[in-house]
């Protein structure tokens, strides 16, 4: 009889074990934030369930051996995992495993191992950013080949528990994912993803492209499955020290936001991803990876975001702060030069006029300013130099300075004077 008292036990623990399957992979790939000893608490209650199952009738055992065996052959595990599977080979020790057939063992091992083989191939297409036909995802992603082999195996010997059993499975699978997703949701509100991922001696001959920096910020939210609010923008950065120049981006997200700051001269990006949900930290770093080719990478991930503005205008102001405050690793640091507390002044007028910051085209190394002649022209241009540029910048900011303005006048009067005895 289909709907006996055991065989109802079995579709609904397989319902439940599908459920388990899921939550527990989310914990491990989302990188959760409720606590990484979850995923072994997870873990656990899943190898319970899924062994007790595979001990109550030849159908389970048979699905379920080969299920792990295709899993194991991809290595797709990690040590929640390997806790599931060992306490699931302890329930089968101590309740006993029935006469499995091993013809159709190895059929449902094959559409397994096929299954998974589909599946991670549709994750490398997606990492290496190639098109793949959205259908054709939903499909594989489904896990296809052993469904229709349950089906096909019930069909010909009228036994439709394998089916019911792999269906029931597969939907309690797919139930655990928006189960997780939903109870999650609640808790990332409050507490939220911040990745960062900071890339080392990266291939330099991008990192001061404006539209690289804009393609990744349009091409990373859908990587990881966020959605666009804006679109992405990017914007040269002339720090006071030449090498921490650069191009910093940003795009919202619905989620948050994702900002990028590349140092070309020291070969650095440093990316930001702050979500108030779970997302998978791998894909990014995987994208990451690609684009950037670091030789050395250092990644953390927070139990914790901070809140965004959704104008995209007020967003790069936050940015262009946010800038100037990074503190670059101690390898990178070297003196600082300059005119000291000027800078705080300087950029709180900059926030409040919101001037951008690249006032000129490149900082200057010697101390006033200098003299570039234009051929052109025919004639020498006043060009700030690295030392004196913030002088003229509080004269762009409005800020009166009487030594400042004496003196710019001082040096464009030596510049007229030359310009008259070199080109008269």
């Amino acid at each position: 009889m289909l709907f006996s008292f055991l065989n109802i036990l079995i579709f609904s623990l397989s319902f439940i074990t599908g459920i388990l399957t899921k939550v527990t992979d989310n914990l491990i790939d989302e990188q959760a934030k409720v606590g990484t000893r979850l995923k072994y608490v997870f873990g656990a209650i899943f190898g319970i369930s899924a062994g007790y199952l595979l001990s109550l009738s030849v159908e389970t055992a048979t699905i379920g051996i080969a299920v792990v065996i295709g899993v194991l052959l991809h290595e797709r595990i990690d040590r929640s995992h390997q806790l599931a599977v060992a306490l699931l080979v302890g329930i089968i020790a101590f309740l006993g495993l029935p006469q499995v057939s091993i013809p159709l063992l190895l059929v449902f091992i094959f559409f397994a191992f096929a299954d998974e083989a589909l599946n991670e191939y549709s994750d490398n297409l997606r990492k290496s950013m190639k098109k793949i036909n959205r259908t054709l995802e939903f499909f594989i992603k489904e896990r296809p080949l052993l469904i229709i082999s349950g089906f096909a195996v019930s069909s010909y010997f009228g036994n439709w528990i394998y089916f019911i059993a792999i269906l029931l499975y597969q939907i309690g699978y797919e139930a655990g994912n928006r189960l997780f997703y939903l109870a999650f949701r609640q808790f990332s509100e409050t507490y939220g993803t911040q990745f960062i991922f900071d890339s080392y001696k990266c291939n330099s001959s991008k990192l001061d492209s404006e539209q690289f920096v804009r393609q990744m910020l349009d091409e990373l939210p859908g990587i990881i499955g966020m959605q666009k609010i804006s679109e992405p923008t990017a914007f040269r950065y002339y720090a006071e020290k030449e090498d921490e120049s650069g191009v910093s981006g940003v795009v919202i997200i619905a989620e948050s936001h994702i900002a990028i700051h590349t140092y070309p001269k020291k070969q650095l990006v440093k990316t930001d991803v702050v979500s108030c949900r779970a997302f998978n930290v791998h894909l990014a770093e995987e994208y990451l990876k690609s684009r950037l080719q670091p030789k050395e990478i250092i990644q953390t991930v927070f139990n914790r975001g901070k809140e965004y503005p959704k104008n995209i205008e007020e967003a790069e102001m936050l940015l262009r702060k946010e800038r100037k405050q990074i503190k670059l690793p101690k390898i990178f640091e070297s003196e600082r030069k300059g005119l000291g507390k000027s800078d705080e002044l300087i950029e709180k007028e900059r926030m409040r006029l919101g001037m951008s910051l690249d006032l000129f085209e490149k900082p200057r190394r010697h101390l006033m300013f200098s003299m570039e002649e234009d051929s052109k022209k025919k004639k020498y241009e006043l060009a700030p130099k690295r030392e004196f540029r913030k002088k003229i910048e509080f004269q762009r900011l409005g800020i009166k300075h009487k030594a400042i303005d004496s003196e710019r006048r001082e040096l464009l009067g030596l510049v007229n004077k030359y310009n008259k005895e070199e080109f008269a």
